[in-house]
């Protein structure tokens, strides 16, 4: 591998007279904090910048047409708990190269598109194109690269010609389905839509003067919104260096769209299972795993695993030794949209709480569910019908005052999150999470 000088982002003074093509800007950063620093171009003409950690490359970009003098500015985030973390979080929603976007003259890729080019919309109108932005990541240099694959909606998964052949596109790119705007990921089936597993792919999207619907092999896909993720391509005035896909609140979304998104199980569930059953007519079944919500509780104190010395429906109780100030409240976990993919829910999930109470030999304390005592293990709380829950993501901590005695734990169980067991046969969707109590 060709040697080149490093310049180092912990010294904003390393950044002067910067040169591209022969520096690299080394991403392992030796700050404590991060900071935002600006590179300036020394050349007219196309520079490409390529990021290096130590011998590994991260990204190659390439900047075209900024004139001389004009600044590339390299961020960072600001509280990163790893300081040398190089990943930057946004939202991906993209085509991939080789999709076919409608236009007056016929299809056309979407890589050759054009500022000024006419695409047609689903609505039959022809628009001029404002922007095309791209850019080609490695999926391995992400935190999660199982949420960064594509989507392969194969030719014919939603209906006859639809799409006319495989439409390859970015996880949280919405797609126009039964007249509803749902993200491709939430109709992944592992057969006629299905992630593809890639170690990196260039995407591309087209901007047009409001947020519609393009025909992208011959199916409805959003054109491109400006949510703010705008430096997630290559070609824009400010480049965020890493990505790591991350869905766009829902609020900010439809405030701008063209029609809402639409998240919620009982209308993608409905969809999932009708693009399921034409997939057992095209010879192609779909199946879902047979899951339990049995939690399998138990609670680590002072390197012990403590079984529960009381278990009903909703209430479970264990018995701690005297002197625990420190417990991890251990369960099953898993990812909704892991066992139901229509399901917008990527949080790991074991147990949901609503009750936490202590018993010494003289007193009942309740934690309540802010607690800065609750620490590593807990989502936000939460509430249904006014009544409040908070899930641990399976391995919960909780810290204990000083007692002068042994103490009894009981929590009070809202919901249980579902577990893979073994492959079913069946499409059939279950509950999930399914509520124990309210």
């Amino acid at each position: 591998m060709t040697t080149y000088p490093t310049v180092d982002v912990s010294d904003p003074a390393a950044f002067n007279d910067f040169v591209t093509g022969s520096d690299v800007i080394d991403t392992f950063l030796k700050a404590d904090t991060w900071t935002s620093y600006t590179v300036t171009k020394t050349s007219a003409t196309s520079d490409t910048v390529t990021f290096y950690e130590g011998n590994w490359v991260l990204s190659t970009l390439t900047f075209n047409g900024v004139p001389q003098g004009d600044t590339l500015e390299v961020t960072a985030p600001k509280d990163s708990p790893n300081k040398d973390e190089t990943i930057i979080t946004a939202e991906c929603v993209c085509f991939l190269a080789g999709s076919h976007i409608a236009t007056p003259a016929g299809e056309r890729l979407v890589e050759r598109l054009r500022a000024g080019d006419l695409v047609r919309t689903f609505s039959g109108a022809f628009v001029p194109v404002k922007w095309v932005g791209h850019r080609t990541i490695d999926t391995a240099s992400l935190r999660d690269p199982e949420l960064a694959m594509p989507v392969r909606i194969t030719a014919g998964a939603i209906a006859e010609g639809v799409p006319l052949r495989d439409l390859c596109v970015t996880p949280e790119h919405a797609l126009l389905v039964d007249g509803h705007l749902i993200p491709a990921r939430l109709l992944v089936n592992g057969t006629t839509i299905r992630l593809d597993q890639v170690d990196s792919y260039t995407f591309y999207h087209v901007e047009l003067e409001r947020h519609d619907i393009l025909l992208a092999e011959g199916m409805g896909a959003e054109s491109y919104l400006d949510t703010g993720n705008r430096g997630l391509f290559a070609n824009s005035d400010v480049v965020d260096l890493f990505v790591q896909p991350s869905p766009t609140p829902l609020a900010d979304y439809n405030a701008a769209a063209c029609m809402p998104l639409t998240l919620d199980p009982a209308t993608t569930g409905a969809v999932w299972q009708s693009i399921a059953a034409r997939a057992a007519t095209l010879g192609q079944s779909t199946s879902l795993p047979v899951t339990t919500n049995e939690p399998d509780l138990a609670v680590f104190a002072g390197g012990r695993r403590l079984r529960p010395v009381l278990t009903d429906r909703l209430n479970v109780a264990f018995a701690l030794p005297a002197g625990t100030r420190t417990i991890t409240l251990s369960s099953r976990a898993s990812m909704p949209w892991s066992l139901r993919p229509w399901l917008d829910d990527r949080r790991r999930l074991g147990v949901a709480i609503d009750r936490i109470l202590l018993r010494s030999a003289d007193e009942v304390r309740e934690i309540a569910l802010d607690s800065p005592t609750l620490g590593d293990g807990w989502w936000e709380a939460e509430a249904i019908d006014g009544r409040q829950f908070r899930w641990t993501d399976g391995a919960a901590r909780i810290d204990l005052p000083v007692t002068a005695g042994p103490i009894t734990l009981e929590v009070s169980l809202h919901a249980t999150a579902a577990h893979a067991v073994v492959a079913a046969n069946s499409s059939a969707p279950s509950p999930l999470p399914v509520a124990l109590a309210g």
